[in-house]
């Protein structure tokens, strides 16, 4: 039962009813019944997501194998070139919609990189302080292992309200960066 009222004689005859919600403005009532817990409790996303998991992993590892990565410190000549992009981990998962058939959620990606570049080698190379450019430039390849990089994501999953756990879909993954640090 929901109650709005500044009364507070309502909230002392209901103190101990575990079944009764009581708000003091129509508004805060709105935003109540709106909020996400009234849709679905973090249990049922918890495990949504849970379920969801290597299919979210699966799109996510398409999309990043594709996408353009900088190594930081390092003035790169041309692009990186990544030979092997691994999810290490998915987590963070941070409710940004949810509605009666659908939960947008905001998830941080963790990936371990391999690749290579040509980089500026700043020791070889001369610069002239008083002009501000190099007056020559050495180059040298750069391999790397295990580089790290995060990536934010968009989820969007869909479902029947009434049995969310066995109609979930993965309808949308969209990636925040576009360029990843590696």
């Amino acid at each position: 039962m929901l109650v709005v009222s500044k009364d507070s004689d309502w909230e002392k005859s209901f103190e101990n009813e575990r079944n009764v919600v009581i708000c003091d403005s129509i508004s805060s009532a709105n935003n109540m019944l709106n909020s996400i817990d009234c849709i679905l409790d973090n249990a049922i996303v918890e495990k949504l997501n849970t379920k969801m998991y290597q299919e979210m992993e699966n799109s996510i590892h398409s999309l990043v194998e594709s996408e353009s990565y900088t190594i930081g410190d390092y003035e790169i000549l041309d692009d990186v070139e990544i030979d092997i992009v691994e999810i290490s981990e998915i987590y963070n998962y941070i409710p940004l919609k949810i509605t009666h058939s659908s939960i947008l959620m905001k998830v941080t990606v963790s990936l371990s990189v391999d690749g290579s570049g040509i980089i500026l080698n700043e020791d070889n190379s001369y610069w002239d302080d008083e002009d501000g450019v190099y007056l020559f430039k050495s180059f040298e390849n750069l391999v790397f292992t295990n580089g790290l990089a995060e990536i934010d994501c968009e989820v969007l999953l869909t479902y029947d309200f009434d049995n969310p756990l066995e109609t979930v879909q993965l309808e949308d993954v969209t990636l925040n960066n576009s360029t990843f640090p590696a």
